[in-house]
C-alpha cells in the first residue's frame, strides 16, 4: 500500500486532502505535521471535514499526527528548514527528520 509519513502539510488553502471512490485500500498515513488558517481540513468521499479532530475520528488517520505551526526559520524567504523548537522535530517515533530534505542553502 501507499505510506504518506514523516511529512509537513503546511498553508494549504482549499483541501488538506481528499479522497473519493478511486482510493482502495486508504494510504497509511501517521506521523505527519498538519497546519492552515484556512481552508477545510479534508474532503473525504464527498462530507468537508473541517477540524483536525474530526478529521482523524472520522478517517482512522493520521492517529500519531499533529496540527501545529511548523515553525519554519523564514518561509517568507523561502526557508522552510525547522526552527529548533519545531513541534516536527518531536514526531516521529525515532527522532528523525521531518519533511523534505533541502534541495539548496539558503545562506548562499
Amino acid at each position: 500500500g501507499i505510506e504518506v509519513k514523516y511529512n509537513v502539510f503546511s498553508g494549504f488553502t482549499e483541501w488538506g486532502s481528499r479522497y473519493s471512490s478511486g482510493w482502495k485500500p486508504l494510504p497509511e498515513m501517521d506521523y505527519n505535521l498538519w497546519f492552515t488558517n484556512q481552508g477545510v481540513m479534508v474532503n473525504w468521499f464527498g462530507k468537508r471535514i473541517e477540524s483536525f479532530d474530526d478529521y482523524r475520528s472520522t478517517t482512522g488517520l493520521d492517529a500519531h499526527s499533529r496540527f501545529a505551526d511548523p515553525k519554519f526559520v523564514d518561509s517568507t524567504a523561502g526557508d522552510y528548514r525547522l526552527a529548533p523548537d519545531s513541534p516536527a522535530r518531536t514526531i516521529r517515533p525515532d527522532g528523525g527528520p521531518m519533511g523534505a530534505e533541502p534541495l539548496w542553502d539558503p545562506s548562499k
